[in-house]
């Protein structure tokens, strides 16, 4: 049985071993089913919701030419967040032959009613990135209402940890260079001048 796997994190912000840890899980599915390791197909801090991720592309690309016959991954999430982009994704990786297996979260649309579940899995991720950004929104709102720092600091100020959270304080030397370019600007200086 020729094998793949695609694997995928989403961000700067999770680990960069996550997908080590996807691929040890369907490494070990192979080995327990007598599979050789799959080929890898992977794309490092590109959201889900995204189709122009390049490891992405390349197994779709793969898989019409036959270049496998089992996709692995270790959830379906790791093909998509959307669930269309998902559905189309099942489609045309089925049309192409292949078997898609989410080794953690039992998915096999070798089995009858794959289309039920595939869709169910692509409506319930695609709810989970909109509850995320719902929550992530709220965590950022509070932060800021609370007078502490939600994002990245803006020339000027700095950040400083106050046992909470990290609030935003002028940064004095950077502050005269704001004022002075405000002052000049406000004398008519143009962008360009500004620059120079």
């Amino acid at each position: 049985m020729r094998t793949a796997a695609y694997c995928r994190f989403s961000s700067d912000a999770q680990r960069e071993t996550s997908i080590r840890d996807q691929l040890r899980n369907i490494e070990a599915y192979c080995l327990r089913v007598g599979w050789l390791a799959p080929a890898l197909y992977q794309d490092q801090a590109i959201s889900g919701s995204r189709t122009d991720r390049p490891g992405y592309q390349a197994m779709l690309e793969a898989a019409e030419l036959g270049a496998f016959d089992v996709l692995l991954v270790d959830d379906l999430s790791r093909l998509s967040r959307d669930h269309i982009e998902s559905a189309q994704a099942v489609r045309r990786l089925k049309f192409s032959g292949i078997r898609i297996i989410g080794v953690s979260d039992g998915t096999d649309t070798s089995r009858d009613g794959y289309k039920l579940e595939t869709g169910l899995r692509g409506l319930m991720s695609e709810w989970y990135l909109d509850d995320l950004a719902k929550k992530t929104h709220r965590g950022l709102m509070g932060q800021a209402l609370e007078g502490y720092s939600a994002g990245g600091l803006p020339y000027g100020y700095r950040s400083e940890f106050d046992g909470n959270g990290h609030r935003r304080l002028i940064d004095e030397e950077q502050a005269r260079w704001v004022h002075f370019v405000f002052e000049r600007y406000a004398a008519g200086a143009s962008p360009r001048q500004l620059a120079d």
